[in-house]
Parts: structure tokens; sequence; C-alpha cells
């Protein structure tokens, strides 16, 4: 068996993993975009400085205006953009640091809680032991019995009459004529065809002996209604004696802990519940912070986006374009050197883009895992999957599963719902007053079924131009 403490121990540890590979590759894509941005200017520099040279070109003087303007409007959009990215690391790394300290808070608090339950649990004991000598208490427990054992027979028996009445209603629901009168309610009160329609059904009854057939029909799916409905009743009324008997030890156990004990973990388990919901009001917070993050180190905010388009918009204009074909055309070497540099700039910007496409990839697919691994955990805590009486069946192992889910092998919902299925509450000396306090985590403990008690999980919710190359 493996502790529910363990198992989201392991969630918690790859969601740490994953969060210092996002930030990691966050801050590699932001160099790769600051490294575009400063190429770009560096491009900038050098057609201003291929305009001073042609300066006798009327064109020139259009160019170094314009290059003036455009290095102005982009350098101030790059530096809002990096005041915005400044604020949301603020935002993201305050994020981080309170969840880091509300989940070190509940770490304590479950040691506190354990602790409790342990001396519950004791006093849990003395309680069974002191009720064995109770006379009321071991007639309640022998009605209790003696209805738990009439409810497993009624189960049997409803089970066995069901499989009886498959295996003989299996003729009727294979004869397409009888089940066409059957589910016209032909033969009862909600039959309503007349005419030709009548005549005609009639007939058809007539030929297959349906009066006969629906009774022996009737009859066999009735037995099973009635017996389901016999077993349900039995199992309220089991219910109702389970209670009687909670109710007697729970005021025991109460009566030998006394009010402190109880009144303490009655406290911790609300100081768990409020920490529990914050944890979930950060976990969006960190959610929203790094889905901006993401767009900023992929280069797809609006401030990037304006820079670039703007740039693209200059290297495309005829009068550059002009510009840089005369410097080419001409036999003078220091233009042609200054056209060559720009030319060699954008090539670099061009590999760069390239060189942040698989980063971005990866960023992307490190985001979805951190938001998964985040639900996942907030999930974990809010079904009090963590607290001391959970533990898992670890089979299959919970370790694999989670390495699967991380490899994108399986799909967060298919680790949650096999989580679910592995999970188990272990019973305890003092789950009769669990069930009677009304402190969470309660409703996840046994309800009849007759054949014994079964869990029930509760809530604790650029562009490229003739030029050579882009920004």
């Amino acid at each position: 068996m493996r502790t529910g403490h363990e198992t989201l121990a392991s969630i918690e540890q790859a969601l740490s993993d994953i969060t210092h590979q996002e930030s990691e590759l966050r801050r590699g894509l932001e160099r790769v975009n600051q490294e575009r941005a400063s190429l770009a200017a560096e491009r900038l520099a050098s057609l201003k400085d291929l305009a001073n040279v042609r300066v006798h070109d009327a064109i020139a003087d259009g160019v170094i205006d314009e290059a003036d303007k455009l290095s102005h409007q982009v350098r101030n959009l790059l530096s809002a953009r990096m005041k915005s990215i400044s604020a949301l690391q603020e935002r993201d790394a305050a994020a981080e640091l309170e969840r880091k300290n509300l989940t070190q808070k509940l770490e304590d608090l479950n040691r506190t809680i354990t602790v409790l339950e342990e001396k519950l649990d004791h006093f849990a004991t003395a309680a069974q032991a002191a009720l064995g000598e109770d006379a009321g208490f071991a007639k309640q427990k022998a009605q209790y019995e003696e209805l738990s054992g009439m409810l497993e027979k009624a189960e049997a028996r409803a089970k066995q009459v069901a499989h009886e009445e498959r295996e003989k209603s299996a003729p009727y629901r294979s004869d397409s004529l009888f089940m066409y009168l059957w589910k016209r309610g032909f033969g009862t009160s909600t039959y309503q065809a007349t005419g030709l329609i009548r005549f005609l059904d009639e007939w058809v009854a007539g030929l297959i002996r349906y009066t006969d057939a629906r009774a022996n029909y009737a009859m066999l799916t009735e037995i099973p209604t009635r017996l389901k409905a016999h077993a349900i009743r039995l199992q309220d009324r089991v219910s109702e004696a389970q209670g009687a008997l909670d109710a007697i030890e729970a005021g025991k156990i109460h009566e030998l802990a006394g009010m402190d004990l109880t009144n303490e973990l009655k406290t911790a388990r609300d100081l768990q519940t409020a920490s529990t919901e914050r944890l979930d009001a950060v976990a969006a917070e960190l959610t929203e912070t790094s889905s901006q993050l993401q767009q900023y180190a992929n280069g797809e905010d609006r401030p990037f986006k304006d820079a670039v388009d703007r740039y693209a918009e200059f290297l495309k204009d005829e009068s550059l374009r002009k510009l840089m074909s005369d410097a080419f055309g001409t036999v003078a070497s220091n233009d042609d050197g200054i056209v060559a540099r720009v030319r060699d700039l954008g090539r670099e910007v061009e590999k760069l883009q390239k060189e942040g496409k698989t980063r971005r990839l990866k960023l992307d697919e490190l985001y979805e895992k951190k938001k998964e691994l985040i639900q996942l955990s907030s999930k974990f805590r809010r079904s009090w999957y963590d607290d001391v009486g959970s533990e898992f069946s670890d089979n299959p192992n919970l370790q694999e599963l989670l390495r699967l889910l991380l490899q994108g092998a399986i799909s967060s919902a298919e680790y949650w719902a096999r989580t679910q299925g592995q999970q188990q509450w272990r019973p305890r000396p003092a789950d009769p007053w669990r069930r009677q306090s009304g402190i969470p985590p309660i409703g996840q403990w046994p309800q009849s079924t007759g054949g014994g008690w079964t869990s029930r999980t509760s809530r604790r919710g650029g562009r490229d131009f003739d030029t050579g190359g882009g920004f």
C-alpha cells in the first residue's frame, strides 16, 4: 500500500521539476528575443550608415529619417514590454513563494492532525472496550448485524434472480413481434391504437399467443424489480442501524477524549480547509502568470509583434530597396561592405528564429504539463486523498502512471481516474466519531451495501523580405 501523502509528494516533486525547467526555458527564449531585438537595432544602424555614405542620393535622407523614427518607436515598445515582463515575473515569483509556503503549512498541519487522529483512535479503542459491557449497545449491535445479514441475503437473491431473468427472458426479447406489441403496451391501458392498426395488432397477438406470453414476461421482469426495491429498503434500515451504533460510539469517544482534543482537531481541520482553498486561488494565479509569461517568451505578445511588423514594413519600403540596390551596383567598396553586413545580420536573425522554434514547442509542452500537475494536486487535496486515513493500492504502480503522464502516454484525466480507482480509506477505531462529527473529511467513509462498507469520496474544483532576414 502507498500512503496519500507519498502519492501527493510525487506529484509535487514532478511539479517542482517542471516549474524549474519552464523558468530556465523562458529565460533562454527571452534572451533569444532580446538578441533578435539587438540585431535588429544593429541592422538599423548599418542602414543609417549606408544612407550617410550615399547622402548625395535624395532617397538617403528619407531612409535616415525613417530609420531614426523606427528606432525610437521600437525602443519605446520594447522598453514598455520589459516593464510588463518584470511585473509579471514579480507576480509569478510571489505566487510561487506563496504556494511553497502554503504547501509547507499544509505539511505541518497534516503532521499535527496525524497526532490528534492517533490520540482519538486511542480513546476510541478504550470506548469500544467499555461499550463491550453495555447491554444497550449490544442490543443495537445485534439488530444491526441481523439487518446486515438480511440485506446480504436479499442482495444475493436479487442478483441471482436478475441473472435468471436475463436468461429466461432472452427468447421473448429476441421475438420481434412480441417486443413490438410489448413496447406499444398492447393488452394494457397504455395501448392507444385504433382502426386498422388495432385490428392488425390483435391479429398478430393471436398468432403468437401474446396474452399468455405477456403475463409470463411481465412476471419475469417484475420479480427482480421487487427484489431490488426490497434490498434498497433493507439498505436504508441498515444505514439507520449503523447510524445509531455510530451515535453511541461517538458519544463514548467524545466523553473519553474530552472537548479539548475534539476542538483542537476541529480547529486544525478548519485551518486545513481554508489553506487548501487559498492554495486553489494561488494555483489559478500561477496558471495565469505562466500563460502570459509563455506568450512573452514565445514572442507572441502585442508589443513584440508590433515591433516586428514595423521593422518588416520598413525593410520592405521601396526607397530602402532602391538605396541598397544602388549601393550594391556602384564600384565603391565601402557601401558594398555595409550592404553585406546588413544581409549577414539578417541571416543571424533567421538563425535565431529557427533556434527559438524548438524551444517554443518545448515551452508549450512544459506549460501544459505544469497546468495539469497543478490541477491534479488541487484535486488530490480537495478530495482529502493526502489525509492520514487515505491510502492507495499502488497496482498499477502510481510512480509509473505519473511517468507515463509526464511523457504524454496517458492523459491527466486517465491518471486521475486510475488514482481514484486505487484510493481507499483505512478503517480506524474512531471512524464512528468521524462519521458523526461533521468535521472534514466526511462522506468518504462507509455507506452500507449489505456486504460491508464501501468508500465514497467527497470534497474536502518575423517576417522575411528580399533584403535578407527579419526581426
